[in-house]
Formats: C-alpha cells, structure tokens, sequence
C-alpha cells in the first residue's frame, strides 16, 4: 500500500462560528476564512465573503474551499475545490451541503456543511 492511499484519521466535526457582522457603521461586504488539517497530510481551507443589500437586507454568501494533499499539510498541491454563491433573505437560515473531492489522485474528500443565518441584531438593546 502506497503512502497516498493509507488511511488517515478521521476529522471530528468542527464547528466554526466567526461571526460576520454586515450594516454595523456602514459595512456592507465581510471576508473570513479558517483552515483545519489532518492526517500529516490534508488541508482544508474555506473563505467565506459576505455582501449585504442595504435594500431588502438580503445576504449574498460566497464560498470558496479548497483541498490540499501532499506529504505534508501546508502542502501547495490543490487538489480539488468548489466555489458558489448563496442567497439569504432578511431572517432566514441557508444550510448548504457539499463535498470536494480530491480530482487529481482520488481517495481523499472533504464534506462541508455551511450554515448561513441573516438575522437583525437590535444594536440598542446590546
């Protein structure tokens, strides 16, 4: 069994909740990212940029997450990523499931489930 094909431990579920404050003294786009590693040898990074409608309140969401693999994590060897936008209406919650797959040599996968909430924070109350 070749080194590329062993089995590496299994990522706990990670919860991630940086907090994407937008309308608060005029913001109206907010970029966060986070990276998580596992097995010596993948990388997952996932950005997030968000842009308000002043409007109607609605939240687009843009996503970008990228795999890595190589012989060691901080490898530059992308793999395999997924982009798209997501829309949320002014108080609602969008779940969006996907996967990226390693497209070069198979085998390693990254499953993401992205939870978007729009919701108004009453700043006087705070």
């Amino acid at each position: 069994m070749s080194v590329d094909n062993r089995p590496r431990p299994l990522l706990q579920p990670i919860i991630k909740s940086p907090p994407m404050n937008l309308g608060i003294n005029g913001v109206m786009l907010v970029t966060n990212m986070w990276i998580e590693r596992a097995g010596d040898e993948i990388r997952i990074e996932i950005a997030k940029t968000a842009t308000l409608n002043p409007k109607n309140g609605t939240v687009a969401v843009f996503h970008d997450t990228k795999l890595f693999e190589g012989t060691f994590e901080n490898s530059g060897d992308l793999e395999g990523q997924r982009r798209g936008p997501v829309l949320i209406v002014k108080g609602a919650q969008k779940t969006l499931r996907y996967g990226v797959n390693n497209a070069d040599e198979g085998g390693d996968w990254v499953s993401v489930s992205l939870v978007c909430t729009n919701i108004s924070v009453d700043r006087s109350a705070l």
